[in-house]
């Protein structure tokens, strides 16, 4: 397979369209064999981070850049965390719209004003109003399940294991320091971290849409 010129730079005309040559450095595990990772590789990683019919199609819209922004990446390694920083986006939106009267007071040029709480509030308050909860999200089992590989790959002494409550609530204090360590300018260039945070977003957006608020 031929690849294309290495990051910091404008990719030649001629190479455009070529994948990026840190791909050469992954593989594919299938026993105890492996195989060089290939674009159908990420097209199907992607294509678990589904969103649900019933959430809006402006939500859905937008996480699908992010997918698309991710799948590219295989042109240009880097667009990977800027699908990364579009699904938080997409998360937010989709928090402001299911919970469109939630607004703070700002005060702006002497003035107070109301505005849309941002992310890190908005997750609190979903989870607080019973619309998040970690025993329904598909990541809830995939934690579970690395943590029980984890641990018995490495036999490790069985410790306390976070519950269900503690591991939500890191989630969601994580989620916001991502997406701004991102926002600001962050080099950070870990494509599973990535995938796998578009997995997470997207079980939270289809949560958000599919759980009733408390009454």
């Amino acid at each position: 397979m031929n690849y294309g010129t290495t990051d910091g730079v404008l990719k030649p005309l001629n190479e455009v369209l070529l994948p990026d040559p840190r791909f050469e450095f992954f593989a594919v595990q299938s026993g105890n064999s492996s195989r060089p990772f290939e674009l159908a590789d990420m097209h199907g990683r992607l294509n678990l981070s589904k969103l649900d019919a019933i959430v809006p199609e402006v939500v859905r819209h937008q996480f699908e850049t992010a997918k698309n922004l991710v799948l590219y990446s295989w042109l240009v390694f880097e667009f990977h965390t800027i699908g990364e920083l579009q699904a938080y986006a997409s998360l937010e939106l989709a928090l402001r719209t299911r919970f469109p009267e939630a607004k703070q007071k700002r005060r702006r040029k002497g003035r107070e004003i109301m505005e849309p709480l941002s992310l890190g509030p908005l997750l609190q308050m979903a989870v607080k109003e019973g619309v998040i909860i970690a025993e329904k999200l598909p990541a809830w089992e995939r934690a579970k399940f690395a943590s029980e590989w984890y641990q018995k790959e490495y036999n490790l002494q069985t410790g306390a294991q976070r519950t269900s409550a503690e591991w939500l609530q890191l989630v969601i204090e994580h989620i916001p320091n991502f997406r701004n360590n991102l926002a600001h300018g962050n080099r950070r260039l870990y494509l599973e971290a990535s995938l796998r945070q578009l997995e997470t977003c997207s079980d939270l957006i289809n949560q958000l849409f599919s759980s009733p608020t408390k009454q």
